[in-house]
């Protein structure tokens, strides 16, 4: 199995939420100080993460609660839930996660070779829903994000659901993640091979295995063991 970190690593990384909250508010007419809001989204971040795993599936969903409760707490003037819908509306959106040029690319190729790939990410259960809107589902084996066990990579919990699900021993799957204490060593604490992608060419703080983009990881495919990460 290969597991497959999302944002930087397949996807532009979603970092900045501000011009989408901007927008959503332009969109619905919505009026709020913005330094308060983002504050108070901090805060209900806070307050909800120890219950987000039984928000798992649920409407409103874990960052619908957390962003109404921001825009209340902000006094926010104007349609509330409208853009609470509105803001989940734009981050399910393809066009707020650009992929990388080569990802589907290398997804179709890894998929076409028989590798099994499961997408394991710091995120909530929009997730699954921007996979199925970026077409990539079809490639497909598995989705494991934070918000199910209210852990975030580096914890080896989150590494241990996504193995479980696969049914794949540590030994037998192989790690790929843009960042390197979350991604390549929470993935190596865990027992898993890891590979650092590399995206800026950054200085490592040891000594690792690294590729500067995913076609790195088509061309070091033919030195991984053939049991590494195929579908079974």
């Amino acid at each position: 199995m290969i597991l497959l970190d999302f944002g930087g690593t397949l996807a532009e990384p979603l970092s900045d939420m501000l011009p989408l909250f901007r927008a959503a508010a332009r969109d619905t007419g919505l009026r709020v100080r913005w330094e308060v809001f983002l504050r108070e989204t901090d805060l209900a971040w806070e307050e909800l993460w120890p219950r987000a795993p039984t928000y798992v599936g649920r409407l409103p969903s874990f960052a619908d609660l957390v962003h109404e409760r921001a825009l209340r707490r902000a006094r926010a003037e104007g349609p509330v839930d409208a853009t609470v819908q509105r803001i989940r509306d734009l981050v399910l959106s393809p066009e707020s996660h650009p992929p990388f040029p080569e990802t589907e690319e290398v997804l179709r190729t890894l998929h076409r070779r028989g590798y099994a790939l499961h997408v394991l990410s710091n995120h909530t259960d929009y997730l699954p829903v921007i996979l199925r809107n970026l077409g990539w589902s079809r490639f497909l084996e598995g989705v494991t994000y934070s918000q199910e066990l209210g852990a975030q990579k580096p914890d080896p919990r989150l590494f241990g659901l996504a193995l479980a699900r696969a049914r794949c021993a540590p030994a037998e799957a192989l790690h790929v993640g843009d960042l390197w204490e979350a991604d390549y060593r929470g993935a190596q604490r865990a027992g898993i091979p890891a590979l650092w992608l590399n995206r800026t060419g950054a200085a490592a703080p040891d000594a690792c295995d690294q590729i500067r983009d995913l076609r790195g990881l088509l061309a070091r495919l033919p030195a991984v063991d053939p049991g590494v990460g195929a579908r079974r």
